[in-house]
Formats: structure tokens, sequence, C-alpha cells
């Protein structure tokens, strides 16, 4: 049986949710607010992995040159993850808000740097 794209992405949505939300859990472990941390990690994490990836197809679609079709979509992606993180966790009173925000966007950094390369592959 062929999966198909939507299976696929929503798989990797949940994935990503499950194990963000994790660490959002271990990083505020000893936090009166330690499941709102987590909660709050998963469902930006669900929404967020669709979000970036769109943004790095259409980004990387639209900008010219080699190098900006990588720093374009990557540095947005960062920022944009780390607002809405910040956002999100300052609204849910995280505690170790930097220690909890700042390993999700590196890797949605990494992430949106090798989807970007794949995309110039095809």
């Amino acid at each position: 049986m062929k999966l198909s794209s939507t299976s696929i992405a929503f798989a990797t949505s949940l994935a990503a949710g499950c194990f963000w939300g994790a660490w959002a859990f271990l990083s505020n472990m000893d936090s009166k607010n330690v499941w709102t941390s987590a909660s709050a990690q998963f469902i930006t994490s669900v929404i967020m992995t669709s979000v970036i990836s769109l943004t790095v197809y259409k980004l990387n679609r639209s900008v010219h040159g080699k190098v900006q079709k990588f720093v374009v979509p990557a540095a947005t992606v960062f920022f944009l993850l780390l607002f809405v993180l910040l956002l999100v966790h300052y609204s849910a009173g995280t505690d170790n808000l930097l220690l909890t925000v700042s390993a999700p966007s590196l890797a949605g950094f990494g992430y949106s740097l090798f989807y970007s390369y794949s995309l110039s592959k095809s």
C-alpha cells in the first residue's frame, strides 16, 4: 500500500508534536506549568511543521539564485518559528522559555535547509 503525501505529512506533523512536546515536558519538568508547556509545544509543533513545509516550498519557488534559495527560506523559517514559539510559550507561562524554544527553532532551521536542498535537486 502506497501512502499519500497527505498521510506522510500528517504522520510527520504528529511525530514532531510528540517529540517536541516531550522536549518541552523534560525542559520544564520542575515547573508547575509542565503539562501546559508540553501541550502548547505539541499543538504548535503539529501546526508549524505544515507551515514550515509550505513556507519553504513557496519561498524556494519564488526566490532566484542558488544561495538565496537556501538562505531566504531557512532564515524566514527560523525567525517565524522562534517568534511563534516565544509567543506561545510566553503566553502559556513556560518557565524555561529559552531552553524550551531553542532546540525546536534550530531543528526547524536545519529542516528548512535540508528541504530547500531537496527541492533544488528536484
